[in-house]
């Protein structure tokens, strides 16, 4: 896998994010940190998406994919239970992307300063390196040519 897909997908979607807030009706009071956080969070979720199915295959990959995902939304509903206000998933909310850029989101458009668009872009860069270290691991691992291999051959 490589992340210049992914990079490539949110670059051509900031006109489509741009216009799917002048169509709701949405004003944000920063759009250039709204988008850019959007991106962001592309990118870093495709990272976190390439590291698991390096680590895991294909189908253990995307299934714990899937699953970390699913997690996420949970924790922005109403059923996650309030990760933001200390809930019962507020320690792992800290350790995901989409809570943080949720947060970042909220307070570009609000207008307010309740949240940092820098930390949460070097969270996701932080994201970005470990998950590349652990594919790019995970990749010579399963590429090791050991001598008992080369025997069977």
């Amino acid at each position: 896998g490589s992340l210049w897909r992914p990079a490539a997908v949110a670059l051509v979607s900031m006109p489509l994010l741009v216009g799917a807030l002048l169509l709701s009706g949405v004003s944000a009071a920063r759009p250039g940190e709204l988008i850019l956080v959007a991106c962001a969070l592309d990118i870093t979720c495709a990272a976190i998406h390439e590291a698991l199915f390096a680590l895991c295959g294909h189908r253990w990959g995307t299934l714990v994919s899937l699953c970390l995902l699913a997690l996420q939304v949970l924790m922005l509903s109403p059923w996650g239970g309030g990760y933001a206000h200390g809930g019962a998933l507020a320690s792992l909310a800290s350790a995901v992307p989409l809570p943080a850029a949720d947060l970042v989101m909220r307070s570009a458009i609000a207008g307010d300063a309740s949240a940092s668009a820098g930390g949460t872009l070097v969270f996701f860069v932080l994201i970005v390196v470990v998950s590349l270290v652990v594919a790019v691991g995970a990749v010579g691992r399963h590429r090791r040519v050991t001598l008992d291999n080369l025997r069977a051959a």
